[in-house]
């Protein structure tokens, strides 16, 4: 029910007031990304790359499918609520920041003064360059309990799920195939 109530209030464009809520706070240690909307879907990787999909997609025991879901965060300490987001079994195996989300972005965030729009693919490496790998996770203004990851060096760019199963950085929302808001499903609970 929650999930519908968010569709609704995007199709109203009516926002929640998120200014209290502290992603660093709210965010779960461990998580699976859900995209709003689609409750039986999970990002996950797969040979280094992005898919959004459901068990019905594929052949997978539950463990395998839900162990390529798992994902946290590492908070930068430049910026409030910018970080890097990367696999959770990456985090744990002595790699300084893990197996990272990276954008493959080209160019430069502005051409003549104006903000680029451009689309980029994501896909998993253990590269820190932080143009190409730092977010900043903020709450989703339909969903209580969902954030949405804007790039910290491309403004107006933000982690996108296109069905059916693609995710992007996505530099020209499109309210109708775009999915910029995810739930966090705490993979401890």
């Amino acid at each position: 029910i929650q999930m519908l109530d968010a569709i609704e209030r995007k199709k109203k464009n009516f926002r929640l007031d998120t200014t209290f809520i502290q992603p660093r706070m709210s965010i779960p240690k461990e998580f699976m990304l859900c995209p709003l909307g689609h409750p039986d879907k999970f990002v996950r990787v797969v040979d280094n790359e992005f898919k959004v999909q459901s068990r019905d997609d594929i052949r997978s025991n539950f463990n395998d499918f839900f162990n390529k879901a798992k994902f946290t965060l590492w908070w930068t300490p430049e910026v409030n609520n910018m970080c890097r987001l990367r696999t959770a079994e990456s985090a744990g195996q002595g790699q300084e920041g893990g197996l990272i989300l990276n954008f493959t972005m080209q160019g430069a965030p502005t051409e003549g003064g104006q903000m680029c729009k451009k689309d980029a693919g994501c896909v998993l490496r253990a590269n820190e360059d932080p143009r190409y790998s730092n977010i900043i996770a903020a709450a989703s203004p339909f969903s209580p309990g969902a954030f949405r990851f804007e790039g910290a060096f491309w403004p107006g760019h933000y982690l996108s799920f296109r069905s059916p199963g693609t995710l992007c950085m996505a530099g020209l929302v499109d309210e109708v195939k775009d999915i910029t808001d995810f739930y966090l499903v705490d993979y401890s609970a």
